[in-house]
């Protein structure tokens, strides 16, 4: 009976050490990662996420992922999806996410990173706003030297007439 009691706790020491090497990991990571039992409620949300959903991290804990995120049933496992977060202060948010399940003897977890799509959209948007100014300059300028070009050359060809007048001695 001691030998079993003993391999519990031993068994129960792995387990936590790996659930807090998962949480650690999650801490760490700049994108916001929740992490899910099998129900799809949140167990643990690191400092990218609070921030994100515009909530203390423990008030996250117990939400249900559906109330966070507003994606397809079975969809994001293992591959990225476009999503909408839900935040509080921002409202909706474009959002990509992942789900993976987590390999840990306690079994039945997910790992959720999610990105927010927010930020890269509006760098494109801007990008494509910087492009189109660019050709509206570049064809403004063109047009401009097609005219210059224009207006220079036909007094030009007057100086050249009478210069050739001159040259060859031609007067009237």
């Amino acid at each position: 009976m001691i030998e079993l009691l003993r391999r519990l706790i031993q068994r129960s020491d792995r387990e936590s050490s790996a659930a807090q090497g998962i949480r650690a990991a999650a801490d760490a990571a700049q994108e916001a990662m929740l992490i899910c039992g099998a129900d799809d409620k949140v167990v643990h949300a690191n400092a990218a996420a609070a921030d994100m959903f515009g909530r203390a991290s423990g008030d996250l804990t117990g939400s249900e992922l559906r109330d966070l995120v507003a994606y397809a049933p079975d969809s994001g496992v293992g591959q990225a999806v476009s999503a909408t977060a839900l935040s509080v202060g921002s409202g909706e948010i474009p959002v990509e996410f992942v789900r993976r399940p987590l390999d840990i003897p306690d079994g039945g977890f997910w790992a959720v990173s999610i990105r927010d799509l927010g930020e890269r959209n509006r760098l494109a948007e801007e990008a494509a706003l910087a492009r189109d100014q660019a050709k509206a300059a570049n064809k403004s300028r063109s047009e401009f030297l097609a005219m210059m070009s224009h207006e220079l050359r036909t007094p030009l060809n007057v100086v050249i007439g009478y210069s050739e007048i001159i040259k060859g001695e031609t007067f009237g």
